[in-house]
C-alpha cells in the first residue's frame, strides 16, 4: 500500500533528524570553544584598574547580564524568520475511489506568510529589546565597578586608619616612658603616669577594633570579585587621580546621552512603539500557501490518466474577527508605551538628583582635603612638636599634650576619610554618566 509518498516521507524525516543532529554538534562545539579569560594578579602592586578587570572577568552577575544580552540578540533572527512550515500526512483507511484510480495517501506542506510589514516590526521589537539588554549589561557592569571602587576606597581607608593609630600608639608609648622617668625623678606625679596608660589602653582598643573590621571588609570586596570571602588582600597604598574634569552642566549633558538606564528605557520605548504598530497590523490576515501530493493507484478499468498522482495548491488566511480581543491588544500596547514614557521622566528626575548629590559630595570632600592637607594638619604637627618638647622639658602639662595628639589623629583620619568620600563620589558619578571619569593611568602615591 505504501509506495511513492512513503518514500518521500521517509527521506524528509531522515534529512530533518540529520540536520538537527548536526546543529546540536555545532552548538556543543561553540560552547566548548569558549575559554576562561586570564585574571590579573591582586598582589601588593595591584591597582584599582586591576581590581576592576578582575571583577569584570570573574563576577557571575556580569556573566549573567552578558548572557542575557547575547540571548536577546538570538531573538532577532527568530523574529525575521517565517513560521515553521507545516507538513501533514494523511492515510486513507478506506481508499477513495476516483475515475483514475483509488487514492491511498496524501502528503502536503503549508507555509504561512505574515501580512506586509509584520516581520520587519517583529525584528524591530527584538532589535530594540537587544539594545536595551546591552545597556542593562553595561549598567550592571558599572554598578559592579562602583561596588568594587567603593569597597576598595573603604579598604584603603581602613589600612590608613590602622597605620595612623599605630603611629600614635608608638608616640604615646614613647611619651609614657618619658613620664615614667619624670615620675622617678620627682618631676611629675603618679596620676600623669596613670592617665598616659589609660590613653594607651583606649588607643589599643581602637586599634583592635580596626584590625577586627578587616575581615568583614575583605568579605565585601571579595564578594564583588567572586573570590573566597576570607581570601587575604594587601591594603591599597595607591589611589587613582580623583580630579573631576567636567563641570556640573557638562556632566548633566553627558548624562542625558550616556546614562545606560535611560538608554535602556529609550530602547524599550522604541520596542513598545513597534509593538503598537504591530498590533494595528494584526487586523490584517496572514496568508498561507500550501502544496499537496496524493498517491493514486491504477484504476481497475483502463482509462486515460489512470494512476496519475494529482498535485494540489492551497491558499488560506486567518480571520481576525474578534474585535474585543484586538481592541484590548491596542489598549494594552498604548498603556505600556505611556508607562515607559512616565518611567523615563521619573528616572531622569532621580538620576539628576543623584548626580547633583554626588557632585556636592565630591566638592565637599575636595574642600576638606585642601583644608586638612594645606592648613590644619601642618599647623597641628608644628604645634605638637613644640608641645612635645615643652612636655619633655617639664614646661607643659599632660592634658595639653594629649589634646594635641588626639587632634592630630582626628585630622589625619578626617583627611583620609575625605579621600575615600571623594573617590566614592567620583565612582557614583561614573555610574550615572556611564563613562570612565576615574583616571587610572595617572596614579600617584597618596601616603606622605
Amino acid at each position: 500500500m505504501f509506495s511513492k509518498s512513503q518514500n518521500i516521507l521517509s527521506v524528509f524525516v531522515a534529512v530533518f533528524y540529520a540536520f538537527a543532529g548536526y546543529s546540536s554538534l555545532l552548538a556543543v562545539s561553540e560552547d566548548n570553544s569558549q575559554a576562561n579569560p586570564q585574571l590579573p594578579d591582586l598582589d601588593q602592586s595591584a591597582r584599582l584598574m586591576d581590581y576592576l578587570q578582575f571583577a569584570k572577568a570573574n563576577n557571575p552577575g556580569i556573566k549573567s547580564a552578558y548572557d542575557q544580552w547575547q540571548a536577546a540578540l538570538e531573538k532577532i533572527p527568530q523574529a525575521k524568520s517565517l513560521a515553521d512550515p507545516k507538513l501533514s500526512y494523511t492515510y486513507f483507511l478506506e481508499e477513495v475511489e476516483t475515475r483514475v484510480g483509488p487514492q491511498e495517501q496524501k502528503i502536503s506542506i503549508m507555509q504561512t506568510f505574515p501580512w506586509f510589514g509584520k516581520t520587519d516590526l517583529r525584528a524591530n521589537i527584538e532589535t530594540s529589546n537587544a539594545s536595551a539588554q546591552w545597556h542593562q549589561y553595561q549598567h550592571v557592569m558599572h554598578g559592579l565597578f562602583y561596588e568594587v571602587r567603593s569597597a576598595y576606597f573603604d579598604f584603603y581607608y581602613l589600612g590608613r586608619a590602622i597605620e595612623i593609630t599605630r603611629e600614635n600608639l608608638q608616640i604615646l608609648n614613647s611619651l609614657e616612658e618619658v613620664t615614667q622617668s619624670q615620675f622617678k625623678s620627682g618631676k611629675t606625679d603618679y596620676a600623669s603616669v596613670i592617665q598616659f596608660q589609660f590613653e594607651i589602653l583606649k588607643l589599643e582598643d581602637s586599634l583592635q577594633s580596626l584590625v577586627a573590621s578587616k575581615s568583614p571588609m575583605l568579605a565585601r570586596l571579595n564578594a564583588a570579585l567572586n573570590r573566597p570571602l576570607d581570601a587575604d588582600l594587601t591594603f591599597p597604598t595607591i589611589l587613582p587621580d580623583l580630579k573631576l574634569y567636567y563641570s556640573q552642566n557638562q556632566l548633566i549633558d553627558i548624562l542625558e546621552k550616556t546614562n545606560h538606564r535611560l538608554a535602556a528605557l529609550g530602547d524599550i520605548s522604541k520596542s513598545q512603539q513597534a509593538k503598537l504598530e504591530l498590533v494595528n497590523k494584526n487586523q490584517y490576515p496572514d496568508i498561507g500557501v500550501g502544496i499537496g501530493y496524493i498517491s493514486t493507484d491504477e484504476a481497475v478499468m483502463p482509462v486515460s490518466d489512470s494512476g496519475q498522482d494529482p498535485v494540489t495548491v492551497t491558499l488560506s488566511i486567518n480571520l481576525p474577527i474578534w474585535h474585543d480581543k484586538n481592541s484590548a491588544q491596542k489598549r494594552e500596547a498604548r498603556l505600556q508605551k505611556n508607562a515607559i514614557h512616565y518611567q523615563i521622566a521619573n528616572e531622569k528626575n532621580l538620576i539628576h538628583a543623584q548626580l547633583r548629590s554626588a557632585i556636592f559630595q565630591w566638592q565637599d570632600a575636595q574642600r576638606k582635603r585642601e583644608l586638612y592637607q594645606g592648613g590644619l594638619i601642618p599647623k597641628v604637627k608644628k604645634t605638637f612638636k613644640v608641645v612635645q618638647q615643652d612636655y619633655t622639658s617639664g614646661r607643659s602639662d599632660f592634658l595639653t599634650l594629649v589634646d594635641i595628639i588626639r587632634s592630630l589623629q582626628d585630622l589625619e583620619l578626617s583627611y583620609e576619610k575625605a579621600l575615600t568620600q571623594q573617590g566614592k563620589a567620583l565612582a557614583h558619578i561614573e555610574v550615572l554618566v556611564g563613562g570612565h571619569l576615574i583616571e587610572s593611568v595617572k596614579n600617584k602615591e597618596v601616603i606622605n
